[in-house]
């Protein structure tokens, strides 16, 4: 529904059809000032078909891909002038050739190609930076978790856990019988570039810091110290 008084211009209640989903919203623009604010949200969209139409296009990705943007402002064209919170979901999906996810399982060597089927981004927009408060991916045998942030040039800086199974990866020695039982091989990652060439730098069991709960939600086992024993002081003999 379009409603237009001045000074606001009104696109109420949205809705279209676009790569096989749907796209809906609201957005209200101040003519004058060109201020903008709006709601948005994409459901089921073919996340193939999105691809062939971005920067990674020519990549072999599948999917579902929903979400929404919720108080979005900003002023006319300006990027760094937007802010908003929102959400993407990625359900099914067929996430190899996407070159974070690439970067990273090329850096762990795996020896067969494993995706990620499910995923979900928090994030809030500000100053054309997404700052990213949780980042989860998973599949079968491998699950990424963490935060940081992405520009709108696609600048990244991500701090992440990953987790795959040891099986995946041979070039990890079981060095003594405490790792015999592992049945998980994790890994601190650092990643910077850009989302379309990524670099990492991996850190191998990040579980061994000071952390209280793995990235799989469980809590890790505490061992209780036992208290110093008092030491009894010796009666003088020559009393």
């Amino acid at each position: 529904m379009l409603m237009a008084k001045r000074p606001h211009l009104s696109l109420l209640d949205m809705t279209a059809t676009s790569y096989s989903g749907l796209v809906g919203g609201t957005l209200v623009l101040q003519t004058a000032t060109k201020d903008f604010q709006g709601d948005f949200k994409v459901n089921g969209l073919d996340l193939g078909s999105f691809v062939r139409d971005t920067f990674i296009s020519g990549r072999d990705v599948t999917g579902r891909l929903s979400g929404e943007l919720n108080g979005l402002r900003g002023r006319g064209l300006d990027k760094k002038s937007m802010t908003g919170k929102g959400q993407i979901r990625i359900e099914n999906g067929q996430l190899w050739e996407v070159p974070v996810f690439l970067t990273l399982l090329k850096g762990v060597s795996l020896s067969q190609q494993k995706e990620f089927q499910d995923g979900t981004v928090d994030f809030d927009l500000a100053g054309g930076i997404a700052k990213i408060s949780k980042l989860k991916f998973e599949g079968e045998d491998v699950v990424v978790e963490g935060s940081g942030e992405m520009d709108l040039e696609g600048n990244i800086r991500l701090h992440l856990d990953a987790a795959f199974d040891v099986a995946l990866i041979p070039s990890i020695p079981l060095i003594s019988d405490v790792w015999k039982g592992l049945r998980k091989a994790l890994y601190g990652v650092e990643m910077t570039g850009t989302f379309k060439e990524p670099q990492i730098s991996l850190e191998p069991l990040p579980f061994l810091g000071s952390r209280d709960r793995d990235i799989f939600g469980g809590e890790r086992e505490k061992k209780e110290v036992p208290a110093p024993k008092k030491e009894i002081p010796r009666r003088d003999r020559g009393r």
